[in-house]
């Protein structure tokens, strides 16, 4: 499962504004898709998720693995809804740009489960850590969390983005069809 994360706890009435795909996710969920991987994409900026509602999805799916971003403005979010998963052995990935300083209080949270942070695109090291073939180590590693670093000197730095697949059917999904 592929977690477009929260902005706020509680549905936002007053929070009307526009919200864009998250395209990044969209790449990510797409290459996933073509490997093999049974893949939701969840967004709860745009299907107005309150923290309790997307806990509840997580717990009907009960997906192996929980991929989601982060910002600074909604780490302590992102903190409780992982820290407060019931089943603590899925794999948790965290990424986004705010990873870069992030994670090493990431690395602190008391979820008990494997925890990998990926700083850059994800699009193509997901797989590999999913499948646990990486080609390339750990930037930092510290017990069952590791910190990816994916820049132009790794081998998972996307050099053209528009070679990437884009199953754009991930961003048709409402909350309906979710749930």
């Amino acid at each position: 499962m592929i977690i477009n994360s929260p902005l706020f706890r509680e549905v936002n009435p007053l929070y009307d504004e526009d919200s864009l795909p998250p395209i990044g996710l969209g790449y990510i969920a797409s290459t996933l898709e073509i490997k093999g991987f049974s893949v939701k994409l969840v967004d709860s900026i745009a299907d107005s998720i309150s923290l309790k509602g997307l806990q509840n999805i997580i717990k009907k799916y009960n997906p192996s693995v929980i991929a989601t971003n982060i910002f600074t403005t909604n780490y302590n979010l992102v903190k409780e809804l992982i820290e407060n998963l019931e089943d603590q052995t899925r794999k948790i990935v965290i990424g986004g740009l705010s990873t870069r300083t992030l994670y090493e209080k990431i690395f602190l949270w008391t979820y008990k489960g494997e925890i990998d942070v990926i700083f850059g695109d994800g699009e193509l090291i997901l797989p590999d850590i999913l499948k646990r073939k990486e080609v390339q180590s750990p930037n930092d590693k510290i017990k069952n969390r590791r910190y990816f670093k994916i820049d132009t000197l790794s081998p998972y730095f996307c050099k053209d983005i528009s070679t990437l697949p884009l199953n754009r059917s991930f961003f048709l999904m409402s909350l309906s069809n979710i749930l």
